[in-house]
Order: C-alpha cells, then structure tokens, then sequence
C-alpha cells in the first residue's frame, strides 16, 4: 500500500508562499481598479480604499524582506 506523504514545508517554502500571497493582493488590487474604471466609478471611497490597500501590501512586504534577511 502505498503512503503519499507531502513533504514538510520548509522556511523557504513559507517565504516562497508569502511573497506568492503579495503578488496575488496586488494582481486582485490592479483588477479591482481596472473594472472600476472600466464601470466609470469614481468614488473616492473606493479609491482610498485601493489606496490604502496598496500601501498595506507595500508595508507588509517591507516588513517580510527585513523578516528574512
């Protein structure tokens, strides 16, 4: 019988998955304004929003990189 054990994640592995994870907030972040634009909304709610998003991602990215250096 045979076993299919995945392997054990590693810190590399994690590291690789977090920057995977920021990638993918900011593609969904460039939609979110592209098919708000597309629609022709402009509220500044939805662009402060946005705004902070961004700027969260780029906080915590920072914040990652010094983590593991």
């Amino acid at each position: 019988m045979e076993s299919s054990h995945a392997a054990p994640k590693t810190i590399s592995t994690y590291r690789h998955d977090i920057r995977n994870h920021i990638s993918v907030i900011r593609l969904y972040t460039q939609l979110l304004q592209q098919r708000l634009k597309e629609a022709q909304i402009d509220d500044p709610r939805f662009e402060q929003y946005i705004t902070t998003i961004v700027n969260r991602t780029k906080q915590l990215e920072e914040e990652f990189e010094q983590f593991t250096v």
